[in-house]
């Protein structure tokens, strides 16, 4: 495959990339990215396509060569190579969350203009795509809405009352306190359905959460039992039994989070001019 990737899927939600550099190294069977000689660029496309598992940059060529490998197998072999640099894309290193901190009637000077993002959805799926977004300015009284993107944070924070406006700051690892359970100690409930399958605290713990009615768990220490319990029990009904606790459940992973905040994929053109546009409109 040669040619500049047009199709973009956003990386897998909840996780965050991480790539490995190795100064003058590369491996064979990597395809050239005619037309893309800027190094962020490279990268950014690499993550951009599902199938790329690993750049090498060509920093001795005159403009600069992007080549991209799909095969993880040959990249396994790699050889020495003055010049170039090989990075190794880690898709999910670390699970995280996306959240938006959201200040209504607020903006700030420096966003740039995308145009064609006229909903609020698309135009934060887009900030999440281009990885140099840190913030939108969303107009939403404007006729037809404007989407801003903020690149520099320093910016962000000198923000300004706007009553047309809304900003969302961005973080992109934000570390959930969900999955979260209270725990009553030498406390159990009654009525809860028994989980032969789970001997640990930990297997009761993932029992419960993968049941979308469970709403708290028991776990008996001394008979290594699980019970999970699919209504709310109030602490004054807890009855004491030394070797169990009861954990009620407070949330589950990615609660606090959006939907709209996390996309999947999406098809070439939806957002159109993503990355291409940084000479329009500054205010």
């Amino acid at each position: 495959m040669v040619g500049l990737i047009l199709i973009i899927t956003v990386p897998r939600a909840g996780c965050q990339i991480r790539w490995d550099n190795l100064t003058d190294t590369s491996s064979v069977g990597a395809s050239l990215q005619s037309g893309i000689t800027d190094n962020k660029i490279c990268l950014d496309g690499c993550v951009s396509n599902p199938n790329c598992v690993a750049v090498d940059f060509n920093w001795q060529s005159n403009l600069g060569q992007c080549w991209y490998h799909f095969d993880s197998n040959k990249i396994l072999t790699k050889r020495s190579d003055k010049g170039i640099t090989q990075y190794v894309l880690n898709r999910c290193y670390m699970r995280c969350q996306i959240r938006w901190n959201n200040l209504t009637s607020t903006g700030s000077a420096g966003a740039m203009l995308q145009s064609g993002l006229t909903f609020l959805d698309d135009c934060l799926k887009g900030c999440i795509f281009d990885t140099s977004c840190v913030a939108v300015d969303f107009n939403f009284k404007a006729i037809p809405k404007q989407c801003w993107f903020h690149t520099e944070m320093n910016k962000v924070q000198a923000n300004r009352r706007d009553v047309q406006t809304n900003q969302y700051i961005l973080d992109r690892c934000y570390k959930s306190p969900c999955p979260k359970f209270t725990p009553y100690i030498n406390k159990h409930a009654i009525g809860g359905l028994q989980q032969n399958d789970a001997n640990s605290k930990d297997q009761c713990e993932q029992k419960c959460l993968a049941s979308s009615d469970c709403q708290g768990y028991d776990f008996d220490t001394q008979i290594a039992g699980c019970f999970i319990f699919n209504m709310v029990t109030r602490e004054e009904n807890l009855l004491t039994q030394i070797s169990t606790n009861h954990y009620e459940l407070v949330c589950r992973s990615g609660e606090t989070v959006p939907p709209s905040a996390l996309p999947t994929t999406t098809k070439a053109g939806k957002y159109p001019n993503l990355f291409i546009h940084w000479t329009n409109k500054i205010k």
